[in-house]
């Protein structure tokens, strides 16, 4: 056996920082004749497989869970599925990796794979074992195609065996989850610090929603969700600030434009906005889920018509799940819905009359307190008196003094108070026993809204052009 071979026993798990020089990692890899030396990168397998589980910069050298999970469910996972014992799921995974593992590699993932590896390999922060066992690594990587085309197939048979372990425990982790009725903060953490690779796969994967779902705002794949009454502070403020800058000659900078809404957002979102933002992304959902099933959509299956209505309901399901309470990704979300809205001016309205009171509120550098208060007397009088309250709440923070929203304010927030009583402490009886609504807010006859507009259905194109007239 060559002296070359010295160089893997005994060493410390520490790294070479302090060393000028450190040892080549690559010493009694390759032979004289430039083959592999297996002995050497045998007994390095043990460190190669630690470095591929545990090393950040390996993780993404994972067979991709989601292609690895379609290949398993479909007939070419069958051995691995049916497997008894040990030995058969052994035999299986052989037959796998011969038949299918060429499938689910690219030339481009072993090209990764080694350069990933060689970067280890030169890196003194990583302890010499390691770097030894990655210098293995790209031995393995680097060798020729086999017969498949199969480039590194001694690498990636480890990665496929990994792979699959983190899936499994994945699995079992969901079922201790269902039948322990969910998992504690220890229990997690502990999955977590045993399959890093999975965590990061999973956070990674939730940055790529993310920022899937503000492509999709900005693609108008995603419904508007958010509406004037969600957005008045912001609007005002907004157009306020765009006012200024214009009369002065200059142009508000997007950057001045994002810190103006943010300062805004939060108020805005307060009393249930969020939550109504995220049930309208749920009902778009909901509303195509069930037009598919009654054939009520004029699309063939597999057309492009069909095609977006899916993609609508996946990119629906996706931001509802994101924008959950407590997501900061979620907040991202709807912060980007936010200002788009109030950017753009393409609000989400209920109907026709809605843009119009909408509209109204509307100045030539903000909004205006008449045109604000008749929008939030259009939302009482169709019935929504808690937008409404919103509204009024948000006008008077802006107009203080305003006789009209502070009264109208009042009259909504007594009306809410009382209903919070009810829903709390049942009704209220009179001198006879008899039942007592509280007082709330009658429709204004004087307003100029019809309570019959909700009844009046808009078609796509109708709503449609009501969205777009209103961002004018």
């Amino acid at each position: 056996m060559p002296d070359t071979h010295d160089a893997d026993t005994g060493d410390a798990d520490t790294g070479d920082a302090d060393d000028k020089q450190a040892p080549d990692a690559f010493k009694g890899v390759f032979r004289e004749d430039g083959g592999l030396d297996t002995d050497v990168v045998g007994r390095r397998l043990p460190t190669l497989v630690e470095l591929l589980r545990h090393q950040e910069a390996c993780f993404d050298l994972r067979i991709d869970f989601d292609t690895l999970s379609h290949a398993l469910v479909s007939t070419a996972g069958t051995g691995l599925r049916d497997a008894a014992d040990d030995e058969e799921l052994e035999a299986a995974l052989r037959d796998f990796s011969i038949h299918h593992l060429h499938e689910l590699i690219s030339d481009e993932d072993a090209e990764a794979a080694c350069a990933v590896l060689q970067a280890l390999t030169e890196d003194t922060s990583v302890s010499r074992k390691r770097r030894q066992a990655a210098a293995a690594g790209v031995g393995l990587a680097s060798g020729l195609p086999d017969d498949r085309g199969l480039r590194g197939r001694g690498l990636f048979d480890l990665l496929l065996r990994i792979s699959l372990e983190e899936l499994h425990a994945q699995e079992d982790l969901k079922r201790r989850a269902d039948a322990d009725g969910g998992l504690n903060a220890k229990d997690l953490e502990q999955f977590w610090g045993k399959y890093p690779a999975l965590k990061h796969h999973y956070e990674q994967r939730y940055r790529k929603d993310v920022q899937a779902l503000l492509q999709a705002i900005d693609d108008d794949v995603l419904p508007h969700v958010i509406s004037v009454d969600l957005a008045v502070r912001g609007t005002h403020a907004l157009l306020s600030a765009v006012a200024v800058s214009t009369a002065a000659g200059e142009e508000l900078a997007t950057d001045r434009a994002a810190e103006i809404l943010r300062d805004t957002f939060e108020d805005d979102m307060l009393d249930g906005g969020r939550e109504l933002a995220i049930a309208r992304w749920s009902a778009a959902a909901a509303e195509a889920r069930a037009a598919g099933a009654l054939g009520e959509t004029s699309s063939e299956p597999g057309s492009d018509a069909d095609a977006a209505r899916i993609t609508l309901i996946g990119t629906c399901d996706r931001a509802t799940r994101i924008a959950a309470p407590g997501s900061p990704g979620g907040e991202m979300v709807l912060f980007h819905a936010y200002m788009r809205a109030v950017v753009e001016g393409s609000f989400h309205v209920q109907d026709a009359p809605e843009a119009a009171a909408a509209r109204a509120a509307f100045g030539e550098s903000g909004l205006l307190p008449e045109g604000v208060l008749g929008y939030a007397k259009h939302l009482a009088a169709r019935g929504d008196p808690d937008e409404a309250l919103h509204v009024a709440v948000a006008g008077i923070e802006i107009w203080p003094d305003d006789e009209g929203l502070r009264s109208l304010g009042t009259v909504l927030a007594e009306a809410h108070e009382g209903t919070a009583r009810g829903k709390s402490h049942g009704p209220t009886y009179g001198e006879r026993g008899e039942t007592v609504a509280e007082d709330g807010l009658a429709p204004d006859a004087t307003d100029g809204d019809d309570n019959d507009d909700s009844d009046d259905e808009l078609d796509d194109d109708e709503l449609a052009a009501a969205n777009a007239d209103l961002s004018k």
